[in-house]
């Protein structure tokens, strides 16, 4: 039998009872976590002896962020709670807690090497100092011989600079010691300034006709607990299914430590009391459906096209928040974690296997040649809300080789989810200034000038491909600046923003040519730059 106590309202009853009952301190332990993008519901089972009539029975050493609206309570042999009460209870973090104790053992370890090599340090100054004295004292020495002289100098020379050698290594490696006894006191301030320095203390009244032992469950929910999904994503050919493993990357900060626990995750919403829940207004506004290419960053810094589709929501999430807003799908769902999860409660995450899918996806190419001869391939899946993805980061592997990262971003998603596969070595592309098509004019008071470009594309792969090419003409924001597209070269052109397009389809080996022309007509008194100049960032150079 279980009962809920959506809240402490009989706290005062229970505390005044329990002042008169013996109290049984239960042993419980964690069997099953739930984890939730924020916090987790924990459920744990126990056993206790409890003696005939009343008796309070308690757990100590609960998360401290333990939220007590949310105790459930269940009992074997239809014994039922009389009463739920919960309070702090004072507590030493460091004595129980493994890895502030490796912390401090780390660092008595490393203030011993500083202490050895200070020793030896001022060990070998000693002998420095005794050495120079005895050269000061043989320098005068009557009765030497020149040999002797000569074998006490040579000596000397050759253990000065010896001594001299050790200081410097020792000083060498005595900075290293030093700036490790820094770094560990820097991490005990901050695990010290983390942990809290109480946790919670559940208790319950029971009646009990007999002694006997008795056996039982309860779960709570508790704060500081998320997860977030990550992929590894695997194409073998352009001729395959994608593979999408699953992975959940799970953080416990709750203080209490999962040994061998069954652990899910979840995208639901957890209720944290008994209130029936209601559903908000689900309003709608406009949508500009146009889609925009614009250049992102891919990998490691390197330029790539993406399609960002334009709509009326707007940014989500605010700079001075805290709080992360993480997309899912319009469904909940709950993976389970295929093996026992251990990850200690301060602050441990760790990266989990939840399953694998294959989906059927179609593969386009794209370039920007004005912007490098990189060519991306992207994978765009339909029906991808049926895979119940959520936005998270992807490992890539492509032909049996990691490719890099990607994201999947299921924000900007509509019937298609588009995500980048990486650069496709196996197709070229490259922009030419063509010199036929290229010339600069005065006509009267004004200056003509026609540019001309050949894009140059080549599928050195065995399959067919389809391939977005994108380049662009310039756009006047000026009267007297007339720009007119001589040859558009067959692309689909954009004319606010000068944006022109090629869908291509390429068979294995083939080689294709795509030329445009574009004029520009303005005053020869002005000055106008008719190459775009790229910019590329670099680290600074320093002299030693």
């Amino acid at each position: 039998m279980r009962i809920l106590f959506a809240s402490l309202g009989l706290w005062a009853l229970g505390v005044m009872a329990a002042m008169a009952q013996p109290t049984v301190i239960a042993a419980s332990q964690i069997d099953s976590v739930t984890v939730y993008l924020e916090g987790a519901l924990v459920h744990r089972s126990f056993t206790a002896q409890l003696p005939a009539g009343e008796s309070n029975v308690t757990f100590e050493g609960l998360s401290a962020s333990l939220v007590g609206s949310t105790v459930v309570i269940g009992l074997e042999n239809g014994l039922t709670p009389l009463s739920v009460n919960m309070q702090s209870q004072s507590w030493d973090p460091y004595g129980e807690e493994a890895y502030y104790t490796r912390l401090v053992d780390s660092l008595e370890e490393v203030r011993w090497e500083q202490t050895s090599i200070q020793n030896e340090m001022t060990a070998l100054n000693e002998e420095l100092a005794i050495l120079k004295e005895n050269r000061s004292l043989n320098a005068g020495a009557n009765g030497l011989s020149l040999e002797r002289l000569q074998e006490l100098s040579t000596y000397m020379r050759t253990r000065t600079l010896a001594i001299q050698q050790q200081l410097a290594q020792h000083t060498r490696d005595k900075r290293t010691w030093d700036e490790q006894v820094k770094q560990i006191e820097r991490e005990l301030a901050r695990y010290r300034g983390g942990i809290p320095q109480y946790r919670k203390q559940v208790s319950f009244l029971v009646r009990n006709p007999q002694a006997r032992r008795v056996r039982g469950v309860f779960s709570y929910f508790a704060t500081n607990a998320n997860w977030n999904a990550e992929y590894d994503i695997k194409v073998a050919d352009l001729d395959s299914d994608l593979q999408i493993t699953y992975k959940a990357n799970v953080y416990n900060g709750t203080y209490e430590d999962w040994n061998q626990v069954a652990v899910k995750v979840s995208t639901a919403t957890p209720s944290l009391n008994v209130t029936l829940p209601t559903l908000d207004v689900w309003r709608l506004s406009g949508e500009d459906d146009r889609r925009m290419y614009r250049m992102s960053m891919d990998f490691a810094g390197n330029a790539m096209p993406s399609a960002v589709m334009e709509d009326s929501f707007g940014d989500v999430g605010n700079a001075g928040n805290a709080q992360e807003v993480v997309e899912v799908g319009e469904f909940a769902v709950d993976f389970n974690i295929l093996e026992p999860v251990t990850l200690a409660g301060n602050y441990e995450q760790r990266v989990y296997t939840l399953q694998t899918q294959s989906a059927p996806a179609e593969y386009q190419h794209y370039a920007i040649p004005k912007l490098g001869k990189q060519v991306y391939l992207i994978a765009r899946l339909a029906d991808w809300d049926q895979l119940n993805l959520l936005s998270g980061q992807a490992s890539i592997y492509f032909s049996g080789k990691y490719t890099g990262q990607s994201n999947i971003n299921i924000r900007n998603a509509r019937d298609t989810l588009e995500f980048s596969l990486g650069e496709d070595p196996q197709v070229l592309v490259s922009r030419k200034l063509e010199e036929d098509f290229t010339e600069r004019v005065l006509l009267g008071s004004k200056r003509r000038e026609r540019k001309g470009y050949a894009l140059y594309v080549k599928n050195s792969r065995t399959s067919e491909i389809k391939l977005r090419l994108l380049d662009q003409h310039p756009i006047s924001t000026q009267e007297e600046i007339e720009v007119a597209l001589v040859n558009n070269g067959g692309a689909e052109v954009n004319a606010e923003t000068g944006e022109m397009v090629w869908d291509l389809v390429l068979a294995p080996g083939q080689v294709r040519q795509i030329s445009f022309a574009f004029e520009v007509v303005y005053p020869k008194t002005k000055k106008v730059r008719l190459q775009q100049e790229q910019y590329r960032s670099r680290s600074q150079r320093f002299s030693y």
